[in-house]
């Protein structure tokens, strides 16, 4: 008998391998079956048959038989089943997951998906699974995944409240002894790994080994975890593969992390983000169900859901919005998982889950340093800081996720994951329904914990700090992984005292707290106002509190970009004390900072800005100190580093703290219509700016008195009083042109600065145009910005070298015209600042108006002056 349907069923093969090859200018999704609604005449086993005559499949026979599965199997139409011999069942009561050991302890559901699983609703050759249609287009090679004949309400598992989630969102449900939970409300796909598709993909056996564990060979077929040891069994109504091992249906990724005490802790951490929600339709059909068997069925159905953006919950059981923060990126247990640039059949997810053993080590190692001195464990991170962390681990795409290409992955915000093949444990991998679970004894922190931000994520002193840096998106600048930074981070109880600049230069100058309101409805940072005396620099009576957004965030984005210096405090990729520009172009100067590597905390490392540097004040350390991170440090500061507050213009009119200054400042103020200081509309300072800045950096060459004298008395410059003399506009507007271009080309491009740590030998364009195309010493084209070449010279100060070619040697060669800062008498190093407002401060007569409240800090520009010896020249 055994013989007999062995031929008959090899001679239909040939029946098919003839109909296949006069198919062959066609192309299908499955196979093309011509017995659908007919059977030859020579044609007498179907699927069952062939089952019960082998002999060697009784246990799945017996389960056809108690399904009442027998005539289905045995009519005409086209079915692709997978079976177990009683080989591979006997190896099955020994051991699994379910604790049957025997055929009578299945139960009805158990044998249910032991069957339906392994059934598809079509004919398909093992190839062919790997086809699908893709709309109208059929997509060859691409599938990985199929929908089986199991249906939900085959299996609904009760669970017992000791194995439910220990959160709030279980509270009520944990109360009871137990519900009837769905793990997912969607149906269970199968998962086959085939030649075909896995050569599509680019998958190698190498990959598959990383992902699965099982070393294959070339065309080998895989369902799930379970090698295809015998293939494409035709039979008049399918097909026949028979399994190494019983199917049974493996669950998705979320539940298989439950079931690994290796991963508690990240299924803990997974837990946080579920909740049960009540299924009234699976309720309703599940009592209809059971109904047609007799059994009453009175109880309620749940469904577990994950807040996930994809095929998870964006509400609470009570129907509440969840924030986005509090959102992972798909719904692990979404058995259906659709890939969203892809379908159903050709993608699944992938989650790296790290062991215990992983996360422990992280938590206890100097890269969550800051993480563990905030929370002390995982338990105590905030779900928001958490999400974080889960989403990193969450791959959208098994087929971007493979291990060759592990260097490749990146992120949402396109920063490379750092995954390797060594990290990944294959033995304890998993394939779901709904994706691959990589077991990994490393962990991919996001950037929000490694960099520079980290810190400030993390801790209870920087609340206000951290919401401006999200509000603002300066998450994303802080976190970029190809720059690195120093990040002077201002604790809260540095933004208690911010000094406004709109004020200073009032007669009423005001200091602001910033505070976080955390009430329910507010959760944003507000700004009390207070009076300030300069004098003391205390803080006096509270006049008004601000909620304007406009007016915190153009104060608070000139904090963040003041306390970011990118590139960090290093040179040649050593600590060193320097002056070194933030992220908006201010300076800042370093101190004490060389032996800084590898130590969290100093109380000898401080700072300054040109505010500090004027009132001899160093901006030290808090307490929480110093943070190496991967992309740069980050200090801990409780007093705000001080920029500037005095104008290019205020140093250089204040003829009694700097009179040596005053010839220049008198030819720089001589000027009819503002030729270089202005104050007009729109473009209010806190007292006058230079009209040329244009949100840079720059440094100002400031001759001396002498040295101006000495031009007048050469003639290199006219005096005002002469060109005041003047009574022809043409030959007068001359002189005023030859002025101000003399002026500007004082003023240079970027800013240098005199300081043993700093080596300087470039060109800079200063603010005069070359009008014509004469030679220069510098050979600057026409229409360019005059230059100077600036030279740090053997003791340190800097040299000067011009345009000027008038000057020439015996041999009638050009000789350069050098300029050298002078360094006795401390008059170099000098920072100012030239804010831009968006009203004149003068105007103000109250700060409780919304004069006040809407009022913003446009812009600002910075300079270096430094005094030197003589006039710079260009022509």
């Amino acid at each position: 008998m055994k013989n007999h349907v062995k031929k008959r069923c090899h001679r239909l093969t040939l029946v098919l391998m003839g109909l296949v090859a006069w198919t062959s200018l066609f192309v299908a999704c499955k196979d093309s079956y011509p017995y659908d609604d007919k059977e030859p005449d020579w044609l007498g086993d179907n699927i069952y048959d062939y089952l019960d005559s082998k002999g060697t499949f009784t246990n799945m026979v017996r389960i056809i038989n108690e399904l009442d599965y027998k005539e289905v199997l045995s009519k005409t139409g086209s079915k692709t089943l997978f079976v177990a011999d009683d080989a591979a069942f006997n190896r099955f009561y020994e051991n699994n997951a379910w604790g049957v050991k025997r055929y009578e302890d299945l139960s009805l559901s158990q044998k249910n998906l032991l069957l339906k699983f392994a059934m598809i609703d079509n004919a398909y050759l093992i190839e062919t699974l790997s086809n699908y249609y893709n709309g109208q287009a059929l997509d060859e090679g691409s599938a990985i995944r199929r929908m089986t004949a199991v249906s939900l309400l085959d299996s609904i598992p009760y669970v017992k409240s000791d194995m439910l989630p220990n959160t709030t969102y279980w509270k009520d449900v944990k109360a009871k002894n137990g519900i009837y939970l769905l793990q997912d409300a969607t149906e269970w796909p199968m998962v086959h790994l085939l030649q075909k598709s896995l050569k599509h993909h680019s998958i190698t056996d190498n990959d598959f080994k990383v992902m699965t564990g099982i070393d294959r060979e070339e065309n080998d077929a895989h369902i799930f975890q379970n090698k295809v040891i015998e293939r494409d069994i035709a039979c008049k109504n399918g097909y026949v593969n028979v399994l190494q091992n019983v199917l049974v249906p493996p669950s998705n990724m979320a539940s298989y992390i439950k079931t690994k005490t290796e991963l508690s802790e990240f299924s803990n951490m997974l837990d946080r983000f579920c909740a049960p929600y009540y299924d009234r339709t699976n309720t309703i059909n599940y009592k209809t169900y059971l109904a047609g068997r007799g059994i009453n069925f009175t109880d309620s159905i749940y469904e577990l859901r994950y807040f996930a953006k994809q095929g998870g919950s964006l509400v609470y059981p009570n129907s509440a919005k969840i924030d986005e923060s509090l959102l992972l990126s798909f719904d692990p247990s979404w058995n259906s998982y659709v890939y969203q640039y892809g379908a159903l059949q050709s993608d699944m997810g992938v989650i790296f889950a790290p062991t215990n053993k992983a996360l422990d080590d992280y938590f206890n190692s100097g890269r969550g340093r800051a993480l563990k001195e905030r929370y002390g464990n995982w338990q105590a991170v905030p779900n928001d800081k958490l999400s974080l962390l889960l989403n990193r681990h969450m791959r959208e795409s098994l087929i971007n996720s493979i291990p060759s290409n592990f260097h490749k992955m990146v992120d949402n915000n396109s920063s490379p994951i750092g995954a390797k093949p060594s990290d990944i444990v294959d033995s304890l991998n998993y394939v779901g329904v709904n994706g691959l679970v990589y077991v990994t004894n490393n962990i991919y922190p996001p950037d929000d914990y490694v960099s520079v931000y980290g810190p400030a994520l993390f801790s209870s002193k920087t609340t206000i700090l951290n919401w401006a840096i999200k509000q603002y998106k300066y998450n994303l600048y802080l976190n970029s992984m190809v720059n690195s930074y120093a990040f002077i981070a201002p604790t809260n109880t540095a933004l208690s005292h911010y000094i406004d600049p709109l004020t200073y230069g009032t007669d009423d100058p005001t200091v602001i707290k910033f505070w976080y309101d955390d009430s329910p409805a507010a959760q944003k940072v507000k700004a009390t106002v207070y009076h300030y005396d300069k004098a003391t620099g205390m803080k006096g009576d509270s006049i008004t509190t601000i909620e304007e957004d406009a007016f915190i965030k153009s104060r608070l984005v000139r904090v963040l970009d003041q306390s970011i210096i990118v590139g960090d405090v290093k040179h040649a990729n050593v600590f060193t004390d320097n002056y070194y520009v933030t992220k908006d172009g201010n300076f800042v100067k370093a101190n004490n900072i060389a032996n800084i590597e590898g130590q969290s905390s100093s109380t000898v490392v401080n700072f300054q800005g040109g505010d500090d540097i004027v009132r001899n004040r160093h901006v030290q350390l808090s307490d929480s100190g110093i943070y190496h991170q991967d992309n740069g440090t980050t200090f801990f500061v409780d007093s705000l580093v001080q920029t500037p507050f005095q104008s290019v213009y205020k140093v250089l009119s204040d003829t009694v703290k700097y009179p040596s200054f005053s010839a220049f400042y008198d030819l720089l103020s001589g000027f009819p219509n503002n030729n270089v200081f202005l104050r007009k509309k729109n473009y209010y300072g806190i007292d006058f700016n230079v009209k040329f800045f244009n949100t840079f950096r720059y440094t100002v060459y400031v001759p001396t008195n002498d040295a101006i004298e000495d031009a007048y008395r050469k003639n290199i410059i006219p005096r005002w009083e002469n060109v005041n003399k003047v009574t022809d506009p043409t030959v007068k507007d001359s002189l005023v042109k030859r002025l101000e271009r003399f002026v500007r080309y004082h003023f240079q491009d970027n800013s240098v600065f005199i300081h043993p740590s700093q080596h300087v030998n470039e060109l800079y364009q200063t603010a005069t145009i070359k009008n014509d195309s004469t030679d220069s010493y510098l050979n600057t084209y026409i229409n360019k910005f005059y230059r100077l070449k600036v030279e740090t010279n053997q003791d340190g100060g800097l040299d000067l070298t011009t345009e000027y070619t008038g000057d020439r040697d015996a041999q009638n060669n050009v000789k350069p015209y050098k300029v050298s800062v002078i360094k006795a008498g401390g008059l170099y190093n000098i920072m100012t600042r030239d804010y831009v407002f968006s009203l004149d401060p003068s105007s103000l007569t109250s700060y409780t108006t919304t004069t006040y409240s809407k009022s913003e800090i446009t812009t600002s520009s910075t300079a270096v002056i430094h005094q030197i010896n003589k006039v710079l020249r260009f022509e």
